[in-house]
């Protein structure tokens, strides 16, 4: 993982791993959400409780709201990918791999990955001054 030092300076592996519960948590709740547009009945299981009896009910009652959010979200999520493979190929000049492993990391966290790129000296100054306080 290199940190940049300014725009000349940025090199072709640039990657910075987005945390990870931050990952899983994200991804849980797309999946979530489109299970519960698609089949609310895989939450019927009691073992779900009180959350899967209300993602049942959203998915069975209220399947249009459930849509009206999911379908803008992916939209969102791709849009997000096109402009970092724009950013990494082109303003950034990092290799195929890299912007590849941005793509499917942004594909899944959305604008959370996405910022590392689009402020890439921002985010490499707040790490510096974190270490310093350290």
């Amino acid at each position: 993982m290199a940190t940049p030092r300014g725009p000349r300076e940025m090199t072709p592996d640039y990657f910075i791993l987005t945390p990870p519960p931050l990952t899983i948590f994200i991804a849980s709740g797309l999946i979530m959400m489109g299970l519960t547009w698609q089949c609310p009945e895989v939450f019927e299981n009691p073992l779900l409780g009180p959350f899967g009896q209300l993602l049942a009910w959203l998915g069975a009652h209220h399947n249009a709201l459930v849509r009206l959010v999911f379908v803008p979200t992916v939209v969102v999520h791709v849009l997000e990918v096109v402009w970092a493979v724009c950013v990494c190929r082109g303003r950034l000049g990092l290799t195929r791999c890299t912007t590849t492993c941005w793509a499917l990391q942004i594909s899944v966290v959305g604008i959370f990955s996405l910022r590392y790129l689009i402020w890439p000296l921002e985010d490499a100054r707040h790490a510096s001054r974190s270490k310093k306080e350290a």
